[in-house]
């Protein structure tokens, strides 16, 4: 089975979204690190706020956060209009 499972596995596309948070009064900074990703949709406190075409490797964002208290930072990783990755960060 589990050489069945590798197989499987082998033949899926590469898939990463890293995220990394630099907050800021009033914004949030983010470092993307993307494969296999095209675009990527940013919501604060499930308010959609930003959406970005991406390219593989670093993509840096620049969020203006107009609440006080936001609670969590989600993106969404898409390729050809389709969900392919997810993160949440909980702020």
């Amino acid at each position: 089975m589990i050489k069945k499972a590798s197989e499987i596995l082998a033949d899926m596309p590469v898939r990463q979204l890293d995220a990394v948070l630099s907050k800021q009064a009033g914004s949030l900074d983010v470092e993307l690190t993307t494969i296999g990703i095209s675009r990527v949709d940013t919501y604060i406190d499930g308010r959609p706020v930003l959406s970005q075409n991406v390219t593989d490797g670093t993509t840096k964002l620049h969020i203006n956060t107009t609440s006080i208290n936001v609670q969590m930072l989600e993106i969404v990783g898409l390729n050809t209009n389709e969900v392919v990755a997810t993160r949440k960060v909980i702020l």
